[in-house]
């Protein structure tokens, strides 16, 4: 008998295994010392993400590669400006690899589009690890330079001293991003740079309106570099354009810095003013009406002063009207005036008078009595040329600079306070009255403008 052994066949299914190229410095354990005044190469192509890595400055959005510096006591400027083949991002941290604290990070810094460009003020005896990451995913090639330098106003730690009634240039173009909490009265959108003050009492007025080329915002903070607290920010003077307009009543054993900044990435030149008041300006004047009375409400850096509004027929001149006059009862000042008539256009001024001595602090307001209407789709409008407010009706708006708000009495008083804070704000040196600064050439002090049309269509 024939047995026959069936022939076994294997088929073999062998995978093509390939090495990767796994970057050298992809684990922060891992990470490469580097040093000032050195430029490296790297890539973040075969990198892994880094799930220890939190957003710091900007968010880890890509697989990354390490490095690590020790702090020499000089700001250290980190960029990949040198080269880079991709939308690179820097963050710095310190701490462990397993717990890192973020110290500042930045995304298309240092002007050469999508490179970044991260600086901080380093301590001695401190490491710091540095993650180069991307945008969105993206990975690539780079170059990687390393500079150290002494600080200066680009960082809080070097902010430049300014006293009363200075006026000093200074400039965000070359500055980095800082690293302070995203938001004080306005959100910090740009690279800035910084001031500090201290030992004054008296009511302040801080201001890019004396010049200014780009669209700037102002942040003014107390404690410590390390510990910033929020005192006062401002991005829009109103009535006056893109320049920037701070007041406050500073506390003299107080060290406060300013941040000079820019909105939505702007930067540029500007002067920054710090005007010292022995009698605050009334601001933020707004009024209500009646038929015969005004309710008038204005934020005061004088609480306790005396308070005089002068009010009359509008064209009226100062010093022939009828004086209203009492005792300024806090920050958030009110005053009544009584006696109007129906029907007819006013004009009143108000002034804060400190002491013996002290020149009257003061702004104008124009009220206006107009006819009688009904509340409509347009009875709250705005003249973009003044920044004025007209309610109730189709009249037109008129506005004295610089400093000039309108109201309307009759049945829709009550729709909304207008809101005042036009123009540019005055400080007075000795015997003398400054305007710092208006916008446009063709805009006088105390000259009359006119807004005519319908809501939208004001010329």
């Amino acid at each position: 008998m024939r047995i026959t052994t069936p022939a076994l066949f294997l088929t073999c299914l062998c995978a093509d295994l390939t090495a990767i190229a796994q970057a050298p410095n992809d684990a922060c354990a891992d990470a490469i010392p580097i040093s000032c005044g050195i430029t490296v190469g790297g890539s973040t192509s075969e990198a892994m993400l880094d799930p220890a890595a939190g957003n710091c400055g900007t968010a880890v959005s890509a697989a990354g590669v390490w490095y690590s510096i020790a702090g020499t006591g000089e700001v250290i400027t980190l960029s990949t400006c040198p080269s880079h083949t991709f939308d690179t991002k820097i963050n710095v941290y310190t701490g462990s690899c397993g717990t890192p604290s973020c110290v500042t990070g930045n995304d298309d810094g240092g002007g050469c589009g999508t490179g970044s460009t991260a600086s901080f003020l380093s301590e001695q005896g401190t490491t710091y690890l540095v993650l180069i990451q991307g945008y969105d995913g993206q990975t690539g090639d780079f170059e990687l330079s390393v500079s150290c330098g002494p600080v200066t106003y680009d960082h809080c730690q070097g902010a430049t001293p300014i006293s009363c009634n200075q006026s000093l240039p200074g400039s965000t173009v070359e500055a980095t991003a800082d690293a302070v909490p995203f938001f004080c009265v306005t959100g910090i959108q740009a690279p800035g740079v910084w001031y500090t003050f201290t030992g004054i009492s008296a009511p302040i007025l801080i201001s890019t309106c004396e010049s200014s080329d780009f669209d700037t915002r102002l942040n003014v903070y107390s404690g410590t570099c390390g510990a910033l607290a929020c005192v006062a920010g401002d991005d829009d003077t109103e009535g006056v354009g893109l320049c920037s307009t701070v007041s406050l009543v500073p506390d003299p054993a107080t060290t406060y810095y300013i941040l000079v900044q820019g909105y939505d990435g702007q930067t540029g030149d500007f002067l920054l003013e710090l005007a010292c008041q022995t009698c605050g300006t009334p601001s933020d004047v707004s009024a209500t009406a009646s038929d015969e009375t005004a309710y008038v409400f204005w934020t005061s850096l004088n609480p306790g002063a005396t308070y005089m509004i002068e009010h009359g027929p509008l064209g009226f001149v100062p010093g022939n009207g009828v004086v209203t006059t009492g005792t300024v009862n806090g920050n958030a000042a009110t005053a009544v005036i009584t006696g109007l008539a129906s029907g007819t256009e006013y004009a009143f001024y108000v002034q804060e008078e400190c002491g013996p001595g002290d020149e009257p602090a003061h702004r104008a307001l124009h009220l206006l009595h107009p006819r009688r209407g009904t509340r409509g789709e347009r009875d709250l409008c705005r003249c973009p040329a003044l920044g004025l407010w007209r309610k109730c009706g189709r009249e037109h708006l008129r506005g004295l600079l610089p400093t000039t708000a309108r109201m309307r009495t009759g049945p829709c008083h009550f729709a909304r306070p207008l809101v005042h804070d036009h123009g540019h704000w005055r400080d007075h040196h000795g015997e003398h009255l400054r305007y710092s600064r208006l916008r446009h050439e063709d805009q006088r002090a105390h000259r009359l403008l006119r807004c005519t049309g319908l809501c939208g269509r004001l010329g």
